[in-house]
């Protein structure tokens, strides 16, 4: 890979593709160190699914089952019906308010631990204020 040379404001800017710096002209810095372990995590849960997925396609069994054998089984009794039920909206508009409810509730834990250990200023209604911001979140 060589160089890309850009001119911009009567000045040229060296731009070098390096491995672990990030160069911009002469000035080159160092990347830092603590974005390894991420950048192995990232790799690693990208890897595994597609590792593990390609893996068992190649040690499963092939079906050659057909006919009869691809029905369900329920204790050698013919199914009566269709597995799948019609749910009402109701059901899905509960689950998911619950869902919304549910993940700002956990965000309230650390509203409620900064307002537990701060300090109220002199001259301010510190409680009223707590409140008025819990409110104006949810």
């Amino acid at each position: 890979m060589g160089s890309i040379h850009h001119a911009a404001d009567s000045r040229t800017v060296l731009l070098t593709p390096v491995v672990g710096y990030f160069a911009l002209g002469d000035k080159r810095k160092e990347m830092p160190q603590e974005y390894i372990p991420v950048f192995i995590f990232a790799l690693m849960a990208a890897a595994v699914p597609g590792v593990t997925l390609i893996l068992f396609r190649l040690i499963r069994p092939t079906s050659t089952s057909i006919g009869a054998k691809l029905k369900p089984y329920e204790c050698g009794i013919p199914a009566e019906s269709d597995a799948r039920a019609r749910y009402s909206v109701r059901f899905y508009i509960v689950a998911i308010l619950f869902v919304i409810f549910d993940v700002e509730t956990i965000f309230l834990f650390p509203w409620a631990l900064f307002f537990f250990h701060a300090h109220p200023v002199e001259g301010t209604n510190y409680a009223l204020f707590a409140m008025a911001s819990m409110f104006t979140f949810l």
